[in-house]
């Protein structure tokens, strides 16, 4: 009786906590779409043009009144007739609604892929942390589409590796999403990548069928990866991306630069979840050689130097931090006795929910609302 209770109260506090989190992010992403100064625009009017015959927009500089042939590789044309087809039925107003979709629909496969590894309080208290890197890039960008590809890819290696799910499926639908992939945004290195890093994963463990599942899959997305415009020039296109600016892109800048130029609080914090996670990290590790946890070790240092490196990457690294973290801090839970892990779970879960609700208060936004902006708004910028 009392277990079937302690389940009850687990499946109401995981239930709440889920539904406060994705309410927080949908509302901290809803800002008026200021036209002038973001790039959703020209991705619309790409995929306008591109739907209407024009080649030139693959592999020109196509804009440019005193280069127009200089040549060029549009790595996110797709993208930019998806914005289009959209925003020709629903307006900017649906072109952000399916984004703020596809920002939720990542976190919600992320967070399925850490409730897999992980007890629920710890990752509901890792979601609560990483909220303001969530929403942190409010503009529409074709890196909607990246978050959603990442937890999806994320999700479906992970029931792959622990035998849940039919390796047909996978076969199936990874390929195919990496064709989307490779034409709509450059962050597509990470689908190989990820199938690369649960193949490590998957060896480590001494998990031939992971194994024997997981090579072929990666040998076929880095295939697949060729069917772009651009082909092999287009694969290899991550490898060129920040050669060649004119300028300082502000995006572009690590965290530590921004930090000495701007009073953003976000920067500060990226910096304290990086700190909160290499600390799980070496909580999980202490006085244990697990050849299992490499693979995902690498993978936190690579996001977290990506977002140093880079602020628009911090973003990704939160939703990174979802899984990642939830994998580390609940092996560190692991450590302590059941007895224990049944008193604290609850408070746990307690705890995320405020912090989440302090995130959602402290980091404040100056408007609420879908579509184009309107007169008197001026949205923050980094």
């Amino acid at each position: 009786m009392l277990s079937a209770f302690i389940r009850l109260r687990n499946q109401i506090l995981v239930f709440l906590a889920c539904s406060l989190f994705f309410v927080f992010l949908a509302l901290r992403l809803a800002v008026p779409i200021n036209l002038t100064a973001v790039d959703i625009g020209r991705h619309v009017k790409n995929g306008e043009l591109i739907v209407k015959g024009e080649k030139d927009l693959l592999f020109k500089n196509y804009y440019s009144f005193t280069s127009p042939e200089y040549p060029f590789i549009n790595h996110h044309w797709l993208f930019g007739v998806l914005a289009y087809m959209i925003w020709k039925a629903w307006d900017f107003a649906g072109v952000q609604c399916v984004y703020i979709a596809l920002c939720l629909l990542g976190l919600f496969f992320f967070l399925r892929a850490a409730l897999l590894r992980g007890h629920g309080a710890v990752v509901f208290l890792c979601v609560s942390l990483a909220l303001p890197l969530l929403w942190d890039r409010r503009e529409i960008r074709p890196e909607g589409l990246s978050i959603f590809l990442m937890g999806l890819y994320f999700y479906v290696l992970t029931k792959l590796s622990l035998g849940q799910i039919r390796p047909g499926w996978a076969f199936i639908l990874l390929p195919f999403m990496q064709v989307v992939w490779v034409n709509s945004h450059i962050f597509f290195f990470m689908g190989p990548l990820l199938a690369a890093l649960f193949l490590w994963e998957g060896a480590a463990r001494n998990c031939s069928v992971c194994v024997r599942h997981l090579l072929p899959l990666l040998l076929i997305l880095l295939l697949v990866n060729l069917i772009n415009p651009s082909g092999l020039a287009g694969a290899l296109t991550p490898l060129n991306i920040f050669k060649g600016f004119g300028y300082r892109l502000a995006e572009n800048q690590n965290v530590f630069f921004m930090i000495r130029r701007f009073t953003n609080p976000t920067y500060f914090y990226f910096l304290f979840t990086v700190l909160f996670l290499f600390l799980g990290i070496g909580l999980a590790c202490f006085r244990r050689e697990s050849k299992v946890n490499w693979p995902f070790i690498i993978l936190s240092f690579f996001i977290a130097l990506a977002g140093i490196k880079a602020i628009r990457l911090m973003m990704p690294f939160g939703f990174f931090f979802v899984v990642m973290g939830s994998f580390f801090w609940g092996q560190v839970e692991g450590k302590v006795t059941p007895r224990l892990q049944t008193t604290i779970r609850p408070w746990i879960f307690v705890v995320a929910i405020m912090i989440g609700a302090a995130n959602f208060v402290f980091f404040t936004q100056p408007a609420l609302g879908v579509g184009q902006i309107r007169r008197g708004f001026h949205d923050d910028a980094h």
